[in-house]
């Protein structure tokens, strides 16, 4: 799906205007942060103790207290999206980080499942050290403080917050993920987890969701400030264009973080201690052999 812009790139307005929203915008979640030249960056209300000042919390913006919480965090992501992603019982649930969570934890709890993702896991051997590196990335990039940046470089630091965090999450899930989501890891999964299963899947493969993948992939995109906040304008190989709202981004983001997240801990992070080390299966044995060479020769 594509939106069109209909107004020009803001240029040299006065900071006021920039950075006011219009009276119909209900931004409960976020707040407008003043920068340089005109330019505003919607920040997660969530990093803020007060009106005036940032509480430079560490982590995700899904990094909340409770499952409640982080269903509340979910659920406005894809009111967000509406419009944007395909209606399904997932996306329109009060509880879709908990229905998330079950779903992995049913394909865990299941001995023939849990045989499958082994298998699935065996034969992608970079699956879970490309997830632990994501979360790495996530870490550093969502603890930045791009708040005690110079005023002259806040907005292009804080603009650098938000895909510091979208960029491991769009390589990580168009690598690895997506192809261990649809293998037959889940094929002896319920008829019931595996409708939401189903859903998950198909909210990644959305014609939105992968259009935002792609132009973070390929570093083809473009972040423009409006009257009405900034837009993420993404762009693919055969001249389409498809522009997001910096929340709506956000939410693509915070939706696919918590795929991830749960994931990892219900599937993947038990497996990690049973797998041997793909560099020690193959790296460490080719350099041995080398090391052998080089003493012969």
């Amino acid at each position: 799906m594509t939106k069109e812009v209909p107004f020009p790139l803001v240029h040299g307005k006065s900071l006021a205007n920039a950075c006011r929203p219009p009276l119909d915008l209900e931004l409960p979640d976020y707040r407008l942060v003043p920068a340089h030249e005109g330019l505003a960056v919607l920040i997660p209300a969530t990093m803020f103790d007060d009106e005036t000042s940032l509480s430079g919390r560490n982590g995700s913006v899904l990094e909340v207290k409770s499952d409640i919480d982080k269903d509340q965090q979910l659920a406005s992501a894809f009111l967000r999206l509406k419009g944007l992603v395909s209606h399904s019982e997932w996306t329109a649930s009060s509880t879709p980080y908990g229905d998330l969570d079950g779903t992995f934890a049913a394909a865990a709890s299941d001995p023939g499942v849990c045989e499958d993702l082994e298998q699935a896991v065996r034969s992608m051997p970079s699956l879970i050290g490309a997830v632990d590196a994501f979360f790495a990335a996530i870490a550093m990039a969502a603890s930045a403080q791009w708040w005690r940046s110079p005023i002259v470089h806040r907005g292009a630091t804080a603009r650098g917050w938000f895909i510091g965090r979208w960029l491991p999450t769009a390589l990580v899930v168009d690598g690895p993920v997506v192809r261990f989501l649809r293998s037959q890891a889940f094929r002896r999964l319920g008829d019931e987890s595996l409708q939401e299963l189903r859903a998950v899947r198909r909210f990644l493969q959305e014609e939105t969701v992968v259009s935002f993948r792609h132009a973070l992939a390929h570093w083809s995109f473009v972040w423009e400030t409006h009257d009405d906040g900034n837009y993420v304008v993404c762009h693919d190989r055969a001249g389409k264009v498809t522009a997001l709202h910096q929340q709506e981004a956000d939410a693509i983001h915070i939706v696919t973080f918590a795929i991830i997240d749960v994931l990892y801990g219900r599937c993947l992070r038990r497996l990690r201690q049973s797998l041997s080390s793909p560099l020690r299966a193959v790296g460490l044995g080719h350099r041995g052999r080398r090391e052998k060479e080089e003493e012969t020769d």
